[in-house]
């Protein structure tokens, strides 16, 4: 009895630009030193002269959607639900989620510090801080909107 065998079908030349842009760029040269392969192979790749290997197609895949790491990561590990530092600190993804939050209000304080006299200034012509972060909130809202519809 005859197997049925699918037909392997290769990567778009199209698909495989796509992505090739996204994770490295306009340069050719990056992405063929990144799968040890020649820049004329990326272009006959593209031109589709040669069929695209899935192996490469997928390593430029994974390199664009960003879960190949690059050369500043080197040593960080993921095990499970943890990120491990070159040191072998672990970082929890709770903790991690935190991260974001902690940062901002970091931020805002050194924002408010490096302005202290500009604030107080404000404060001396009889509005408060609150009311100053309320305009600066209204204005950061309004600039974000015409960000937005553009």
């Amino acid at each position: 009895m005859a197997r049925n065998h699918t037909r392997y079908t290769y990567p778009s030349p199209e698909k495989f630009n796509r992505y090739r842009l996204i994770a490295f760029g306009w340069d050719r040269q990056i992405c063929a030193d990144f799968l040890f392969c020649s820049e004329r192979t990326i272009r006959e790749w593209e031109a589709a002269r040669r069929p695209i290997p899935y192996t490469a197609y997928r390593l430029v895949k994974l390199k664009a959607d960003g879960r190949i790491l690059d050369d500043e990561w080197e040593g960080w590990t993921c095990r499970g639900q943890s990120l491990f530092s070159p040191v072998n600190r672990e970082y929890k993804s709770t903790e991690l989620s935190y991260l974001d939050l902690f940062l901002t209000a970091a931020r805002g304080y050194l924002f408010k510090a490096k302005h202290k006299k500009h604030f107080d200034a404000v404060e001396k012509h009889g509005e408060t801080l609150d009311e100053v972060n309320a305009l600066f909130n209204r204005l950061r809202k309004n600039a974000k909107a015409v960000f937005d519809q553009r």
